[in-house]
């Protein structure tokens, strides 16, 4: 049965100008070197969520412009980091997939629902799972299919239980496109559009898709 206490990273992504969990002007150095003073309250938030080994640190380093990364070790500590990317700043904070780091992921959450809710602004959900584990037997195909499942209630509660102005939305994003035949990318993008209802589509990391991968997280 699947915890919710597995997922291991939340990334917050402040489009625009600002931050998550402050109120108030502040000033940060951009990844290019600005000094930028923002305003945290006033810009809409993507949020990134998914098991460890999904492919979480790479989307970073490639959102980053930083490029494709193929080595793998689980971040242990929480930290933020900025990205400018599509004329916008974007603030990345990764809470740590480690196994030791997970037991903090509900509470920022939560916060982050809180916040989210004084500041009625517009948020992004995005999932992130290894698409060919998906492909890999059943079981596993249930697994990933049942963890968005629990995400969309839960996000579906939010939204009808405070009344949000600006409903939250939630996205599926696959990794390791690479590994994968493009008919059976194909089919994993339509199993799960048509079983969860969700908007889903599988990247190849390998060749760098910030662009594509921006305007899928924030398009329509």
């Amino acid at each position: 049965m699947f915890d919710p206490m597995t997922w291991a990273i939340f990334v917050f992504i402040a489009k625009g100008l600002g931050v998550i969990f402050s109120s108030g002007e502040k000033t940060i150095t951009s990844s290019s070197g600005k000094n930028i003073k923002i305003k945290p309250e006033d810009t809409p938030k993507i949020l990134l969520d998914g098991n460890q080994e999904s492919g979480k640190d790479t989307l970073i380093h490639i959102l980053q412009g930083k490029g494709f990364r193929d080595n793998y070790e689980a971040t242990t500590i929480s930290k933020d980091e900025w990205v400018e990317a599509n004329n916008s700043l974007y603030l990345i904070k990764n809470v740590a997939g480690s196994k030791a780091a997970r037991m903090a992921k509900e509470e920022i959450r939560q916060k982050a629902f809180e916040k989210s809710r004084e500041q009625d602004g517009v948020v992004t959900f995005v999932y992130v799972f290894d698409a060919s584990k998906f492909l890999s037997n059943k079981k596993a195909e249930k697994q990933i299919i049942d963890e968005i499942d629990i995400f969309k209630e839960e996000i579906f509660e939010e939204n009808h239980k405070h009344k949000r102005k600006h409903k939250i939305r939630l996205k599926i994003l696959g990794t390791r496109g690479d590994q994968i035949e493009t008919t059976k990318i194909n089919n994993i993008e339509n199993t799960i559009k048509i079983k969860s209802l969700v908007d889903c589509k599988v990247f190849d990391m390998t060749k760098n898709p910030q662009n594509a991968l921006m305007n899928f997280i924030i398009g329509d």
